[in-house]
């Protein structure tokens, strides 16, 4: 994807073909094609899996995927949320993964936003209030209890009764501005964050 949104490139794989075996194949295609050496490899956190990122560092590739700061340990999100994001807005901290009896060392970056912060409230709140309609409603059944958007809000209480957990709501407040970084280039926080904005 070039700066303006325009794909440079593209490659088509039969549908069952594991993205494991099309990521690195492409790459070399696109390095050849351009004539450029390895490229950094900018990708949303749905898109790339553990196995992936290690075909990435296996091949000398760099790497920055967008990281669900939710899913990280207890410790980990202790840390980041512990953090003075009014003083500065990125909080780094090396991490180690495992994979396949394998242990590599990636860099987590948080990122702070106010402008993030207020959108992340105003959309929990109206995703509440939306349960909260539905609720009223009795529209809703124990196969809506899920961890699908807001439906994580959703409890059981006893045999039939389905209600909000706020305690729940208000816990997520605390990541509220905070989006996350992993990559394993030396790039600044700060270039991390501009060249993902071009995702």
């Amino acid at each position: 994807m070039g700066l303006s949104g325009y794909a440079i490139g593209y490659d088509i794989f039969e549908g069952n073909t594991y993205e494991g075996y099309t990521l690195i194949p492409f790459l070399e295609k696109i390095q050849n094609k351009f004539d450029i050496r390895k490229p950094i490899v900018i990708v949303d956190s749905g898109l790339l899996s553990n196995d992936n990122s290690q075909a990435l560092e296996d091949n000398g590739y760099q790497y920055i995927i967008g990281a669900r700061l939710k899913n990280e340990s207890q410790s980990i999100q202790q840390q980041i949320i512990a953090q003075n994001y009014r003083q500065k807005s990125f909080y780094s901290l090396r991490k180690k993964v495992k994979i396949n009896d394998r242990t590599r060392i990636t860099r987590l970056i948080a990122h702070y936003s106010e402008k993030r912060a207020r959108k992340d409230v105003y959309n929990r709140k109206k995703g509440l209030e939306r349960l909260e309609k539905r609720l009223k409603s009795e529209k809703l059944t124990k196969s809506n209890i899920n961890n699908r958007g807001y439906n994580k809000y959703l409890e059981k209480k006893g045999d039939i009764e389905i209600s909000n957990n706020y305690q729940k709501y208000e816990k997520d407040n605390l990541c509220d501005g905070l989006k996350g970084y992993i990559t394993n280039s030396k790039l600044s926080s700060a270039i991390v964050l501009n060249n993902y904005g071009q995702l």
